[in-house]
């Protein structure tokens, strides 16, 4: 990931220090973390997830990516440091960016039970 991606990028802390604070006015509040694999560092997480715990608990941890994929062998033991639960995205299409749409898909279903 480039500098001016990760800058941007949730999973900078400093971003996600600046961005939290407007979702929400609580703490302990119930989090979920949805991580795009095919596009993240599995090295940030642990950053992330302190971050995090200052404004709840992360009940759900999922990352979404294409397993098969040899790039993404980084993950295997954050995956299971941090029990985030892997979730196998496809590329059927490429440029086509499923992944995302299933993210999307998934966000929608936990905030609107």
């Amino acid at each position: 990931m480039n500098s001016r991606r990760w800058r941007n990028s949730p999973l900078n802390p400093v971003r996600a220090k600046s961005i939290i604070p407007l979702m929400t006015n609580k703490h302990n509040d119930n989090l979920a973390l949805l991580i795009d694999a095919d596009n993240a560092s599995p090295a940030g997480i642990d950053p992330v997830l302190t971050v995090m715990a200052e404004f709840g608990t992360v009940n759900i941890r999922r990352a979404y990516g294409n397993w098969a994929k040899t790039s993404l062998k980084g993950w295997e033991k954050i995956l299971h440091k941090y029990g985030i639960e892997p979730y196998q995205q496809f590329d059927i299409t490429k440029g086509k960016n499923a992944t995302d749409m299933r993210m999307t898909i998934d966000a929608m279903d936990l905030l609107l039970p």
